[in-house]
């Protein structure tokens, strides 16, 4: 159970940090015509993802719980939100 809010929590909060980062990359380049923001989250989580799993293999530095709040939770929401068209809120 408490895995399961660990991912439930990290989800949220990954998804909510992906729609903010795309929003301001939508309105710093204001190119409706490619997805930027999409292109700039998934390359961004996949850097993060790829150095934080380096890190913690050699280090062993986290928790089997922090690795499913990080991983599985923060960084999957982050990097798997998909909306074809959209225009952020104003």
């Amino acid at each position: 159970m408490v895995a399961i809010i660990l991912v439930g929590i990290g989800s949220f909060l990954g998804g909510a940090l992906r729609y903010l980062v795309s929003v301001w990359v939508y309105r710093v380049l204001d190119s409706p015509w490619f997805p930027y923001g999409t292109l700039t989250v998934n390359v961004l989580g996949c850097l993060v993802i790829g150095f934080l799993a380096g890190l913690a293999e050699s280090r062993a530095a986290f928790t089997s719980e922090l690795r499913l709040f990080i991983f599985v939770g923060v960084l999957g929401g982050f990097t798997t939100f998909h909306r074809l068209r959209w225009k952020p809120f104003p």
